[in-house]
């Protein structure tokens, strides 16, 4: 191939859709006598947005050989239509890869890339078996649940925010009949709702009265509603796109996100379905998986560049957890081989994965690893695990202390997580936070040598509870020798859905109920003389909505209950954890 010289950019230009809807796309154009491959990303987020995204380099990657078509989903940006999350994304995407795949300039190759929403629709797309794609890079979604509606628990605060912007992006596109006035007074006032009083809105009862849901003027679905009041209506999530159907995609995949992003379990889940695949091994073989320290916000993993580390509050990460660049170069090498043919490159081990604890980069040949020892750590006590001071107890050996451990929740006083929500990067000492009376903590002993634990954590707990239906929250904590103690992951269980998702089961107070779940993946190592912690309570607000413990539908309560909990732990009832321990 000639060498690139020049690359024309060309705006908005217009793909029709099958329904006669018009999509626009800026296209960058490497000015070339032959024709080339074409790189896709479909966004809400305002195309213009990815000129400035280092880790794509849209014009670089232009300059490298590729056309690169940045396009407004239907209803966002400059594209016509009615925006509505994810329902439109199979056959919008399918009719787009297609339409750019027919144009004299593209050589019938199509790639996709993009993060977040970005990637959630690649995987729709490329569900639908589009014949001109050849590769996709879905960084930052799951395949198999809406990312604000995790284990059926809404991810509140993360849900208004992820609508305010989408107001916010409407009237910036020009949404709307407004004047140049009005226009400009709808933006400061969702800006300022964004930016000083999300939580706020969090606070409301019931919370679909929240003042930003009653934002009027935009043209925009009130999907946040819609969510709320179909949480668990399996025929409007299948309208939606949901699953997304990441079974039926059967072209080489990228995969990446961050261990603090709650998109990591079902990226690590992605990745393990098909590279398990057993109908077509080289294209099990084709999937990559890349997982660092970083969290969803940052679109990639890391804003910084490689020569800069990771700081997310009081936690900070040496240079080497930066991947601006690594993470570009192993895109295209990627692309190159799977859009260009170019079987001569390496694109590297299956997985690639950042160890903390170590702070190093290790590379892998499948995901769970192969070697993993499942080993059980057990909560027990001497009757009272209540509060850093209390006596909670992780042991390697069946619990034999006492026999349970008990706390009430009371939704008006929920567990506070906005100075300490390690999905949004503010990470801080936890112990002031284990000082609540309803949060029960159980540590080991300090470690006689290093623990490597890397795959899916999951929990096993056997409680009972005064109420109807409640939340259980786990966290997982690295404690200093020093006593500072940090939490790495966190995972929910809302009890209604211990069934599935799609159907409420409510609970007899009083009665043990079993519950286990896979909680998140990570790959940390627990350094000789720390301590393993969990931290076991029933909110964490605002991120997630308050359970009131009573049988309301989500969104419509305003009354609550104080439910009285209780965590068994006796050989018949042995509550614990289930870590991924990797022999070192």
């Amino acid at each position: 191939m000639e060498p690139i010289k020049e690359v024309r950019v060309h705006k908005n230009i217009e793909i029709p859709m099958r329904d006669g809807v018009i999509l626009r796309a800026d296209h960058l154009e490497p000015v070339c006598g032959t024709p080339l491959p074409a790189l896709i990303v479909r966004t809400p987020y305002l195309k213009e947005s990815f000129y400035t995204k280092e880790v794509y380099s849209v014009n670089e990657t232009a300059f490298r050989g590729y056309h690169i078509l940045l396009c407004d989903v239907r209803g966002g940006g400059q594209s016509d239509g009615e925006f509505t999350p994810f329902a439109n994304e199979r056959n919008d995407g399918y009719d787009t890869i297609q339409w750019v795949s027919e144009q004299p300039w593209c050589n019938g190759k199509v790639g996709t890339f993009g993060y977040s929403y970005n990637g959630g629709q690649q995987i729709l797309a490329a569900s639908t078996q589009p014949p001109a794609l050849a590769a996709a890079a879905p960084g930052g979604s799951s395949g198999w649940w809406l990312p604000t509606l995790m284990y059926g628990v809404l991810s509140h605060r993360t849900s208004l925010f992820w609508y305010m912007k989408q107001l916010r992006n409407a009237i910036i596109s020009g949404k709307g009949d407004f004047t140049p006035e009005e226009r400009q007074k709808k933006l400061e006032e969702i800006e300022y709702i964004m930016r000083y009083r999300n939580e706020a809105e969090c606070y409301v009862l019931p919370f679909l009265d929240a003042d930003v849901l009653k934002f009027e003027g935009v043209p925009l679905r009130k999907f946040f509603n819609e969510w709320v009041d179909h949480c668990d209506d399996r025929e409007y999530w299948a309208r939606m796109g949901q699953p997304l159907g990441i079974e039926n995609v059967k072209v080489p995949c990228f995969f990446y996100t961050g261990w603090f992003d709650y998109m990591c379990q079902g990226q690590a889940d992605n990745f393990e379905l098909l590279s398990h695949r057993t109908d077509d091994p080289e294209l099990a073989r084709s999937h990559r998986l890349v997982l660092g320290p970083w969290i969803h916000t940052t679109e990639y993993g890391v804003s910084t560049g490689s020569n800069s580390g990771v700081r997310y509050g009081e936690l900070n990460f040496p240079p080497n957890s930066g991947y601006t660049r690594e993470m570009y170069n192993s895109f295209m090498k990627f692309y190159d081989r799977y859009l260009k043919g170019d079987t001569s490159v390496d694109t590297g081990a299956p997985v690639r994965i950042y160890v903390m604890g170590d702070n190093e980069w290790r590379d892998e040949q499948e995901w769970p690893l192969a070697r993993t020892q499942y080993t059980p750590l057990y909560l027990d006590s001497q009757g009272d695990a209540r509060t850093l001071n209390g006596n909670g107890i992780l042991s390697w050996e069946l619990p034999c202390r006492s026999e349970k451990d008990e706390y009430d929740y009371d939704p008006m006083n929920p567990c506070d997580n906005t100075d300490s929500d390690l999905h949004k990067g503010i990470f801080r000492d936890r112990r002031e936070k284990e000082d609540r009376p309803d949060m029960l903590v159980y540590s080991t002993e300090p470690l006689e040598q290093d623990v490597e634990v890397t795959g899916n954590i999951r929990a096993k707990l056997f409680i009972q509870s005064s109420a109807v239906d409640t939340d259980f929250f786990i966290r997982l904590v690295d404690v200093l020798p020093d006593g500072t103690a940090y939490s790495y992951l966190s995972g929910v269980f809302r009890m209604r859905y211990r069934d599935g998702y799609y159907e409420s089961h409510y609970m007899t107070p009083g009665e043990i109920y079993p519950i286990e779940w896979k909680i998140a993946p990570i790959s940390l190592v627990f350094k000789k003389g720390h301590r393993i912690r969990i931290e076991i309570t029933s909110s964490d607000f605002p991120e997630y909505d308050r359970n009131l413990n009573t049988a309301e539908p989500m969104g419509y309560g305003k009354e609550t209950v104080v439910a009285h909990q209780t965590i068994l732990h006796t050989p018949e009832y042995p509550s614990h954890l289930i870590l991924p321990v990797i022999p070192r």
